[in-house]
């Protein structure tokens, strides 16, 4: 590292590359400076929105752009104007984009974003119902039964687990949930049966099954259920990953939605990843999602587990992945690289740590560069003194 030296004297700061000595920076202000140690002033920009805002998105071919400013949810054009998408969005998030549909999360609000339609993310589970039993045509058995919501765009809900009834000929259905703009469907299982199939989709609070279902539509959403918590998202391998820190155990879980189906999610399922620590980073890269907390940074795959790669803590929001895939984040020890892992600054830079940031890479002059904003940082640790 040729950039800022200020953990040791001057006299000492000389590093030596192919014949070439280079001695590190004291200060480094408003210029730009590549790995040879070559200096040009840094390009200035010109500030068109002085309004605070608490958070920005665009999306990755640069057509949208959203805010959050007082706490509400607009869209954001070129020429400084705004429109109002979403009241009470509250603070910053984690946005995600896929197939021009925009994920987002900031703990207390899912939302999904298209163009300037706003919706809630993912579908509430219906509560349970009451099943009696009379006589009637149906095969005597057992019988299980659940429900889920439909909405008309044919998004469906997850379900509670199956109830179990002995039916003597019809069932009878009473206090069946309903949700506006969606259908209640019932699925059912053949007499003493496993699987469930659906037997109607309806808009009524009671209705009566006086045959049994046939076997064309199982279920496939039982147990599951919308975004299960997180304000960390990131999209891995055909899923959105949700993550959430619980501070009354020091503990954090990670959920990853079912496969292509981004607003379902086990959230007891055997595939929760937990670490130690406050989750404040998630990325992906290939097969591995890297996880940052404030105690370390690990990786994460299906078929090699979870590996520590870092032994500093990860600032949140600092993460960036340029474009041959490689990943830049802050740590408590300065700037770090993957893969592999390790740490670029900190033998040479007292650099600070901060409660969290913001980073983008930014190809500009024939610089590629890692651009990072530190909110709440600390002064420098251990600088050389005189």
């Amino acid at each position: 590292f040729t950039g800022i030296r200020d953990k040791e004297s001057p006299l000492r700061s000389e590093t030596s590359d192919n014949d070439v000595t280079f001695i590190g920076l004291r200060t480094a202000k408003n210029v730009d400076i590549d790995d040879k140690l070559k200096i040009k002033p840094a390009p200035g920009f010109t500030n068109i929105e002085t309004t605070s805002t608490e958070d920005i998105y665009f999306s990755s071919e640069l057509k949208r752009c959203y805010i959050i400013r007082g706490g509400d949810l607009y869209e954001y054009f070129k020429n400084g104007t705004s429109i109002l998408l979403y009241s009470g969005i509250g603070g910053p998030g984690d946005w995600e984009q896929i197939n021009g549909v925009v994920y987002f999360t900031n703990g207390i609000k899912f939302l999904v974003i298209q163009g300037a339609s706003v919706r809630e993310w993912g579908i509430a589970v219906p509560p349970q119902f009451t099943v009696n039993t009379s006589q009637g045509s149906m095969e005597p058995g057992d019988y299980q039964i659940t429900a889920t919501y439909r909405a008309k765009d044919g998004r469906e809900s997850g379900a509670i687990a199956a109830t179990l009834i002995s039916c003597k000929g019809t069932l009878e259905l009473t206090n069946i949930p309903l949700l506006q703009d969606h259908d209640t469907v019932i699925y059912l299982s053949r007499p003493n049966g496993d699987v469930l199939y659906e037997s109607l989709a309806t808009t009524l609070s009671s209705v009566t099954i006086t045959g049994e279902p046939e076997e064309k539509t199982a279920i496939s959403t039982l147990h599951l259920s919308g975004p299960p918590g997180g304000s960390l998202l990131i999209r891995h391998k055909g899923q959105l990953c949700l993550g959430e820190y619980f501070p009354e155990i020091n503990l954090s879980a990670i959920w990853a939605s079912e496969h292509l189906g981004y607003e379902l999610f086990d959230k007891y399922g055997e595939n929760v990843i937990l670490v130690s620590g406050k989750l404040n980073m998630l990325g992906s890269v290939g097969d591995f999602l890297i996880i940052g907390t404030d105690e370390s940074v690990y990786t994460y795959s299906g078929s090699e587990g979870l590996n520590k790669v870092l032994e500093t803590g990860s600032v949140g929001g600092t993460l960036a992945t340029d474009i041959d895939g490689q990943v830049w984040f802050w740590t408590n020890k300065g700037l770090a690289t993957g893969f592999p892992f390790k740490l670029i600054t900190d033998d040479y830079f007292a650099a600070p740590s901060a409660l969290d940031g913001s980073a983008e890479i930014i190809y500009h002059g024939g610089f590629t560069k890692y651009n990072v904003i530190l909110r709440g940082s600390t002064q420098s640790i251990n600088q050389y003194e005189r």
